[in-house]
């Protein structure tokens, strides 16, 4: 059985969109697949099963039957947090290897997904490199590619994982710098000892919402076309000019809401 941890550079980089692109392709391979989140530092409670928004999908779209507590075993809330201030002990990592037994059981490989990013954990020892040897597992970076400055991250990150990182996904490149990231950027992790296993452009589609999901999530009033709905939103903008001066500052980018 192999165990594979999913960890990112920070929150919003497509960690769960890894990992279930990963889950797909084993589970077309034949493979018996396993997910859980081990930590969760920031879960939106949901109705049906009062856990991680992120598990409960996975969990739906690949009918898996793992109870959701051992999914996702541990939540970081403020009151964990205030205990571990006020100088009492907390340790989760029983509870982590028990729930890893029970979804690893019967299982090929196990996708284990890391918290918002690598380092988040600390307190209750259960970072990635920490969860990672705890479960005996090999890990893969999700990193967003900004700048050069992604690249002093990275190589952070594998200082502290070692030769247990198998390597570096970088996703959202925009396409000015794509052609730099592939000639300059890759060559020099490689020599880093970091292979990179893909390069993910930006695609402000992807990354985008529909005029309909925001006037619906808000709580607003249509007062345009209907067939605006399906009109994408990629971008937001604040403003309050006159018309003149304000079409001009409008116009700098396509598809946006504006604020005013």
């Amino acid at each position: 059985m192999r165990t594979l941890y999913i960890a990112s550079t920070e929150t919003y980089v497509g960690k769960s969109a890894v990992s279930m692109g990963i889950l797909q392709r084993m589970h077309n391979d034949g493979l018996r697949v396993g997910y859980m989140k081990p930590l969760s530092v920031s879960a939106v409670r949901t109705t049906e099963s009062g856990t991680d928004e992120d598990t409960e999908l996975i969990r739906q779209t690949f009918n898996l039957s793992d109870p959701i507590k051992q999914m996702a075993p541990v939540a970081i809330t403020p009151s964990v947090i205030e205990t571990i201030m006020q100088g009492k002990q907390v340790s989760y990592t029983q509870q982590v290897q028990d729930a890893f037994a029970a979804i690893s059981e019967n299982r090929d490989v196990v996708v284990v997904e890391g918290a918002n990013t690598w380092a988040e954990g600390a307190l209750v020892n259960l970072t990635a490199m920490q969860v990672i040897e705890l479960l005996n597992g090999a890990g893969l970076l999700v990193a967003r590619y900004r700048s050069l400055h992604s690249v002093d991250i990275i190589v952070s990150v594998k200082r502290f994982i070692g030769d247990r990182l198998l390597g570096v996904l970088l996703n959202h490149i925009e396409l000015p710098q794509l052609d730099y990231v592939r000639e300059r950027v890759v060559p020099f992790l490689e020599q880093q000892g970091i292979p990179v296993l893909g390069l993910l452009p930006q695609d402000r589609l992807l990354a985008s919402v529909t005029v309909r999901e925001l006037y619906e999530h808000l709580g607003g009033e249509l007062i345009g076309e209907r067939e605006w709905c399906n009109r994408p939103v990629e971008s937001l903008m604040i403003g309050a000019m006159t018309s003149g001066p304000g079409l001009m500052h409008f116009r700098r980018n396509p598809n946006k809401a504006v604020i005013t």
